[in-house]
């Protein structure tokens, strides 16, 4: 339950008034002054502004508001809620959502509104097309501009539902219905004399009393929707009677059908995908004639698309499966170490022959050198590597000795639960060198305590930071309390971190009554400092949500764009060690640092982690799928490396699984979504 009120000025128009001078007499003005020259009789016609003037009101916006769910059962749950706000709008919202056995489901909503403001907001209301921002028709008289809301559409109910059918197939619909938008009749031309200087005021109509405004059901054709006779002009120098989007448009209603069927083949995935808009062919009438005395008034003028078919395949490779291991000559399973021999040949190879600086030739050059198949098989071998790479024995340093800090990237926490949270390090002590360490496993101590100076230790362990990972670590502490603080640090050799701050959530179900936490997201490094994040660490939140494009990808020029304050170090980047490097030099922020140290954060990405408004498969460039995986293997491993997330996210070559579901006891389950490697390309 919510109640808000706030009051602010809301400026209604902006009007330049005119007063005009006229004289019998036609000559020329000889003055350079219009009134000297009106009362010398010299002007024939002379004006001079008045003006500008401002018709100004205060608007309170207030609102109630009450929504609950009620899980039925572990099938069935109704969500029932009641808004009530002015400007903007008061609706009344019921849904219903199923969940059968056997992969059916359904879901309905309904909506009533009563949407109603006195804003300038005119839906169509001048000419044939109309506009969204006529003023008010008379500015001494804002309590005749109350009204429905131009957005508001009085009833809308959508069902979709998911229904399996035999051999695969799967059928999938969504049918809406709603009532019309409201829109204004209007006048062409200054009808009550308010004069030319106005421009923009439209003059209304009268209504007629006892007259419907519609024309009946059974005379509505495509040449006709209102009632002419229910309007007449109003009398020289008045206003008209009809108010403000007091007409409401024809409604309408919209069935939209797919169906899909995949097949699983070797390596790779087909989808055949059938789909119809509009399927009933509907004529949905969409704009009216609005203006009394045009030939066009009352009749339907627009409609909106009819049926239309679409049919598509999708073939998707698949780069690696458990099921489909690779295979050396003699017919056994490649070890792990031949695998990353192999993807590190590949790697040295591309790597050698590119100038960082210009990736569009680095993908076409690399394109000349490799067939199809090499490619296929370097990023099959990626996906491969990736998913044994955490079981690949690897020299482990007893006692490490370090010449420079290893913990300069910080510390972080994240994905917190009710009993624990990930813990989160690189050890790195040449950063922006790939990390300065060694091709060999460290052990790092890691202690979670219940008081800031450690005097209680809650949990402790030892984890293995390994090359494959870039000798990053994440711990998934368990057994610990809900919705409390702890601190955390690690120790490597003779070498603290330093320490961390996080909090567990509450027990799921349990009653909360409130939550603390920020939300940041595109944090350019080259655009301005990390001041933010200094302000963010002194909040001290339950959770932090990042929203994505932690990083960027590309370089900018301070030459030529006079807002960069600092640069990237190197180019646009493109192997592992570039996006390494390129997260590195963003956690040597001590703001951003700081940030992660004092809450722990929820993470999602966006287009820049990996390349400029990538979606899926499809890079800015149009590079070949094959080759731009590459990439994005190299991309989201950096970003698991340098992020608290679950081993649950371990990248397999150029897949990641990002999203996820967390609780937060009965007031808040925040499902965290992947906007990215699933996507089609954008329009």
């Amino acid at each position: 339950t919510e109640y808000n009120r706030t009051e602010a000025p809301s400026a209604l128009g902006t009007y330049q008034f005119t007063a005009g001078y006229t004289s019998r007499t036609a000559s020329n003005d000889n003055t350079g002054n219009a009134l000297a020259s009106f009362l010398l009789g010299q002007p024939q016609l002379a004006s001079r502004a008045v003006g500008p003037s401002t018709i100004a009101g205060r608007q309170p916006y207030w609102s109630v508001y009450v929504q609950d769910d009620w899980r039925v059962n572990d099938r069935l749950t109704v969500n029932l809620g009641v808004r009530y706000e002015l400007s903007p709008p008061m609706y009344d919202g019921h849904a219903v959502e199923k969940r059968l056995t056997n992969g059916f489901s359904l879901l309905s909503a309904y909506t009533l509104s009563r949407a109603r403001s006195n804003a300038p907001q005119f839906r169509n209301a001048g000419g044939i097309n109309g506009s969204e921002n006529s003023p008010p028709q008379d500015s001494f008289d804002l309590e005749a501009e109350w009204g429905p809301a131009y957005y508001g559409a009085r009833h809308r109910w959508v069902t979709s539902a998911t229904v399996p059918l035999p051999f695969r197939f799967h059928l999938s619909g969504i049918y809406s219905m709603q009532s019309g938008f409201p829109f204004t009749v209007n006048l062409r031309g200054d009808t009550a004399g308010v004069g030319a200087g106005t421009g923009g005021i439209f003059v209304r109509p009268n209504m007629v009393r006892g007259v419907s405004a519609y024309l009946p059901k059974s005379e509505r054709t495509r040449g006709g929707y209102l009632n002419p006779a229910a309007f007449a002009t109003p009398a020289a120098a008045t206003f008209g009677s009809v108010g403000r989007n007091s007409i409401v448009g024809p409604g309408s209603a919209n069935l939209d059908v797919a169906m899909a069927r995949s097949f699983a083949l070797a390596r790779t995935r087909l989808e055949l995908r059938a789909e119809a808009f509009n399927l009933t062919n509907r004529r949905n009438y969409t704009l009216v004639g609005r203006i009394l005395n045009d030939a066009t008034f009352g009749r339907l003028l627009s409609q909106s698309d009819p049926r239309q078919w679409q049919f598509g395949v999708r073939l998707t490779f698949k780069f690696s499966s458990a099921g489909d291991e690779p295979r050396e000559r003699n017919g056994s399973p490649p070890s792990p170490v031949h695998l990353q021999r192999a993807v590190s040949n590949h790697s040295s190879q591309i790597s050698g022959e590119t100038p960082m600086h210009d990736g569009w030739r680095f993908y076409d050059r690399v394109l000349q050198r490799m067939t199809r198949r090499e490619l296929l098989n370097v990023a099959w071998k990626l996906g491969a590597a990736a998913v044994l790479a955490p079981l690949a024995s690897s020299r482990v340093l007893a006692q490490p000795i370090f010449r420079e800090y290893p913990f300069t990237l910080g510390v972080a926490s994240g994905d917190p639960t009710a009993d624990g949270a990930v813990l989160w390090t690189r050890l790195a002590p040449e950063p922006l060198n790939g990390g300065g360490m060694p091709m060999a496993g460290v052990d790092v101590a890691w202690e979670v305590a219940s008081d800031q100076a450690f005097r209680t230790i809650a949990q402790k362990g030892v984890v293995l930071a390994r090359p494959e990972l870039g000798h990053s670590v994440h711990v998934e502490v368990n057994g610990l309390q809900p919705a409390r603080e702890y601190w955390y640090r690690f120790r490597v050799g003779s070498e603290s971190s330093p320490v961390g701050r996080t909090v567990t959530a509450p027990r799921p179900g349990a009653r909360v009554d409130r939550l603390r936490f920020g939300v940041c997201g595109c944090s350019h490094y080259e655009v301005g400092f990390f001041t933010a994040f200094r302000h963010l660490a002194a909040e001290q939140f339950d959770f932090v949500f990042h929203t994505g494009d932690y990083i960027y990808e590309g370089r900018g020029n301070r030459a030529r764009n006079a807002a960069l304050v600092r640069d990237h170090h190197g180019q646009e980047i493109y192997t592992l060690v570039d996006y390494r490097n390129r997260y590195a030099q963003y956690k040597s922020d001590p703001d951003l640092l700081a940030a992660h140290a004092s809450s722990p954060f929820i993470v999602s990405w966006d287009d820049h982690e990996v390349d400029n408004d990538y979606a899926g498969t499809v890079d800015e460039n149009d590079t070949p799928a094959e080759l731009f995986l590459l990439r994005r293997a190299a991309a989201y491993q950096a970003y698991f490396e340098h992020m608290p997330l679950r081993t649950a996210s371990l990248p397999a070559g150029p897949n990641l699984q990002l999203y996820r579901r967390l609780p937060f006891g009965d007031l808040v389950d925040l499902n965290v979504l992947d906007t990215r490697q699933y996507r089609s390309d954008q329009a």
